[in-house]
């Protein structure tokens, strides 16, 4: 989806899906993957995970905030890069993140600092995965999916030309199923050049990253939580993802 606040500066793409509901159908997992010029025009990648619940006898529809412990709400960020022909992975966490409160809706932020997202002008998009503990098990025990949120034009800002297409292995709806994802990827480096090895091979990392435990799961970033006129805490963390690949020729 592509949304116009009033302003270039407003300037966002998202996707949101429910990617989980449970047997009884009482509970729902939402993930929502933003790419944004953002209010200062420097721009961000976005995404948030939401628990909800239905009260209804008979459920239809999940439509009430449900609060999940600290631990329980994870996500992990990839921005992707367009050079003219694929999608490469440019920056991404190379942990999970999960929220620290008792929290319906755990967001993941990233400030840019100038449109370009660390890999050069272009086309950018954010990969968001999501997950969540229920009744003491991951929800995605053999794979989380991820979300994508659309390309947006980046330091080209209002951009006339066509959007490039989505990656190969996504949906229409935007959500890229394990099964369909590729297990590795290519990778620009911070001028969107692919990435070549020591063997004249473009670089590939995972794709997806490993399913959520404690041992890969942080509690970093700055910190920050809302909480609505009845009660619903929303926590947010602000970071910074890296690229591990940062020393190889290019193309």
């Amino acid at each position: 989806m592509v949304a116009l606040a009033g302003s270039a500066n407003a300037h966002y793409v998202y996707e949101r899906a429910e990617l989980w509901v449970s047997g009884n159908g009482k509970h729902c997992m939402t993930n929502r993957s933003e790419v944004s010029n953002g209010t200062d025009n420097r721009g961000y990648a976005k995404g948030d995970v939401t628990s909800w619940m239905d009260l209804n006898a008979i459920p239809t529809d999940c439509q009430h905030q449900y609060k999940r412990p600290a631990g329980h709400l994870r996500e992990g960020i990839a921005m992707y890069k367009w050079n003219g022909s694929d999608w490469y992975k440019c920056k991404w966490t190379s942990e999970w993140f999960s929220n620290t409160s008792m929290a319906y809706k755990y967001v993941l932020e990233w400030p840019a600092k100038d449109l370009s997202w660390g890999c050069g002008e272009g086309w950018y998009g954010t990969m968001n995965f999501a997950t969540m503990t229920y009744n003491a098990e991951s929800i995605f025990p053999n794979g989380v999916p991820g979300l994508w949120s659309g390309a947006h034009s980046g330091l080209k800002g209002m951009s006339d030309e066509p959007p490039p297409p989505p990656p190969d292995w996504v949906n229409d709806d935007g959500v890229a199923t394990p099964e369909a994802t590729p297990d590795k990827v290519g990778v620009v480096d911070s001028e969107g050049r692919v990435v070549i090895g020591d063997d004249g091979k473009p670089v590939k990392v995972d794709t997806a990253p490993e399913p959520p435990t404690d041992a890969n799961t942080t509690y970093g970033g700055k910190r920050s939580t809302s909480t609505d006129g009845e009660g619903n805490v929303t926590e947010t963390s602000t970071i910074e993802p890296t690229s591990p690949v940062a020393s190889a020729s290019t193309l």
